[in-house]
């Protein structure tokens, strides 16, 4: 992922290493380290506030290579693809994620932009939330017979059915859907 170089982003390599997560942060000067504040009330989020920058543009290529090699090492037992369209990720970055894990037998789980969802073309998993499936669905120019049906189980069901048939290669799709849990659907193989 990428962070500013910053307080934040001290506290999180150091909530991480606490943990025992390895993690591989890259650094972009000149810009903060994404921060969600949530504001609750009786256990329920009122608003959010993001401070965040749009175009972080890290270093793709610097990236790509330390992906790749950390990928070839053997010790990676998966990967989790989180791309916000907030200018970390790029085509090239997560077609050639995705073709070193496969060459590895390292899974790929994927949570994208549904602008992006192509980008990631043979993931394992590929996990949007009820909106973004929705929107999904509407450009790939499926007919959706449930619109607007709420986040109830059959409008998810349907969504993550439809998804997961597409040309994508994805072997399994899951639709969030709020408090009213999730969907699956997996490719047969």
């Amino acid at each position: 992922g990428a962070v500013g170089a910053d307080a934040d982003a001290a506290e999180l390599k150091g909530l991480l290493s606490a943990a025992g997560v390895y993690h591989n942060l890259f650094e972009v000067y000149g810009k903060p380290t994404t921060r969600k504040t949530r504001l609750l009330a009786n256990g329920h989020q009122l608003l959010r506030l993001d401070h965040e920058c749009q175009t972080l543009t890290p270093r793709i290529e610097v990236i790509t290579e330390q992906v790749q090699s950390l990928l070839a090492a053997g010790q990676v037992q998966g990967v989790i693809c989180s791309d916000y369209a907030k200018g970390f990720f790029d085509q090239v970055l997560a077609m050639r994620t995705l073709a070193t894990a496969k060459l590895h037998g390292i899974p790929v789980w994927v949570d994208a932009k549904p602008q992006h969802a192509n980008w990631f073309a043979g993931a394992t998993l590929y996990k949007p939330n009820l909106s973004e499936a929705r929107e999904l669905v509407s450009r790939l120019g499926l007919v959706h017979p449930v619109a607007g049906a709420g986040e109830d189980g059959p409008e998810a069901e349907w969504l993550a059915t439809a998804i997961g048939r597409q040309p994508f290669g994805v072997a399994a799709t899951v639709v969030t859907a709020g408090s009213h849990g999730a969907a699956y659907y997996m490719a047969a193989s």
